[in-house]
């Protein structure tokens, strides 16, 4: 990993003390313990996403600590990261993400992210540039968003080696 950080397996990722905030939970289900076709090791992440409810979006946020939105207590020190990288694939392709990223609003020092980005049904590698960004003070370690719109009838999409890179 050269210097890097497994965001899976801390504590803003899945598997080791997951912390995560769920939006519009009725229509998104996430398993952090998938076990089929993943890009590497023996589990993955799954997102199944079926609208059903009135606000026609979700998302999930692996944020530390729980519940801040206010307060910069507990928020990681990034600088020196030049990357987030991440695998993903669609179960069938043509799925689409609204974005992925990391940080956002404060106390975030910054809101970096990839907007509208089509999944295919191979694992893909992408990559979130953080050269010169503000990391000195970031509790979304990972998140993505996705639309009822881009998405009528719902998908299903992985998520595999989600890791910082220096």
């Amino acid at each position: 990993m050269n210097g890097g950080i497994d965001i899976q397996n801390i504590n803003v990722g899945h598997k080791a003390g997951s912390v995560r905030i769920q939006f519009n939970k009725r229509d998104v289900k996430l398993n952090d313990d998938y076990q089929k076709g993943c890009h590497s090791g023996s589990s993955c992440i799954a997102i199944e996403y079926r609208p059903k409810g009135p606000q026609q979006w979700a998302g999930i946020y692996w944020q530390s600590p729980v519940g801040n939105w206010k307060d910069a207590n507990g928020a990681y020190d990034l600088r020196g990261f030049k990357r987030l990288v991440f695998w993903a694939k669609g179960r069938r392709g043509g799925e689409r993400i609204s974005q992925f990223g990391l940080g956002g609003e404060g106390p975030n020092s910054d809101d970096i992210k990839i907007l509208g980005v089509t999944l295919t049904h191979q694992w893909q590698k992408y990559t979130i540039h953080l050269d010169n960004k503000d990391l000195h003070s970031i509790i979304d370690g990972f998140r993505f968003f996705i639309l009822e719109y881009d998405n009528p009838q719902g998908c299903t999409f992985y998520l595999d080696d989600i890791v910082l890179e220096r």
